[in-house]
């Protein structure tokens, strides 16, 4: 299996708005950071536009991908405790369990998971 964790910054407009645009690109670095710490060496972390990353895990299944979801929203959690910017992160992620699937699919519904969580936030 490979998995995909959809990640999104919420609240990075109001950060750029008050603090401005280098204040939230500052904190794209560091939300990145974070991502980062809560991986394994294998996977691979991508800005897929601006306050968004994709990771992808290879060998990973649902499980294993939910533990690192939530590795990464704590780190992203404690790292807002510590800052002056009123953010947080939404997530979501999906697993392609067989060949025939696209991973395109996957990447979609993951997407649409993370979201789903950004409206509830």
């Amino acid at each position: 299996p490979i998995s995909i964790i959809m990640s999104d910054i919420n609240g990075l407009k109001k950060v750029n708005d008050k603090y401005a645009h280098s204040s939230g690109d500052q904190y794209i670095k560091q939300e990145c950071e974070q991502i980062k710490k809560s991986v394994r060496s294998e996977d691979i972390v991508a800005r897929v536009g601006g306050d968004e990353f994709a990771i992808l895990l290879p060998n990973t299944d649902l499980d294993q991908a939910l533990i690192i979801e939530n590795r990464i929203q704590k780190l992203i959690a404690d790292l807002d405790k510590r800052s002056d910017y009123p953010v947080s992160i939404s997530t979501g992620s999906a697993v392609k369990k067989e060949k025939g699937i696209d991973l395109k699919e996957i990447f979609t519904k993951a997407d649409y998971i993370m979201y789903k969580m950004k409206r509830k936030s």
